[in-house]
């Protein structure tokens, strides 16, 4: 179709109809389009990169008029429902990007890399006196970086740290020399 009559690969294609970005599974009829409709054609403009904690790197070509929104869903495309758009935080030259927010106005230009950040939450360390340490963490924290802020606030080594989840949120702390001598652990 337009691919072949003009030469532009479907990839650097977006489509507007009324002002409306149009969806590529979204039929015609969706929108209305009939005979004699004008649709409106606007090339993709902007490579940019994804990364995640992970280092993992992925490509998207975008428009300079896309929301961080739109890059959002991209991801869940590209990754699956693992990352919803709810639980994701997008960060370029280290600041928070609002949803609404389009490329341009956030100064996003060809070949960026924005930084792939999940949504934090708060986690509930109880150790074994009773103590509680609340910690900000995301869900692709390891255990080892919640042993590593658990040393930071308490000065215990991680290597002297065993952690057992108690309930939602909640995660016991119990030192390795107290499990090498009591048959049983009781967690309340």
């Amino acid at each position: 179709m337009l691919q072949d009559c003009e030469d532009i690969p479907i990839y650097k294609q977006r489509l507007f109809f009324g002002g409306n970005k149009l969806n590529n599974s979204s039929t015609l009829k969706d929108y209305n389009i009939q005979r004699e409709s004008t649709l409106e054609l606007i090339l993709v403009s902007i490579k940019l990169y994804v990364k995640k904690k992970d280092g993992k790197v992925i490509e998207f070509l975008l428009d300079e008029n896309d929301t961080i929104h739109d890059v959002k869903q991209m991801i869940v495309r590209s990754f699956g429902k693992i990352i919803p758009v709810s639980k994701q935080r997008l960060l370029f030259c280290g600041e928070q990007l609002h949803d609404s927010s389009t490329l341009k106005s956030c100064n996003i230009q060809n070949e960026s890399t924005l930084e792939l950040a999940m949504v934090p939450f708060k986690l509930n360390v109880k150790t074994q006196d009773g103590k509680v340490i609340n910690l900000s963490v995301t869900e692709d924290n390891t255990i080892y970086e919640v042993k590593r802020m658990i040393q930071e606030y308490e000065g215990i080594p991680s290597y002297k740290q065993r952690l057992f989840v108690m309930k939602i949120n909640c995660v016991v702390l119990v030192l390795w020399e107290s499990v090498k001598f009591k048959n049983i652990v009781t967690m309340g």
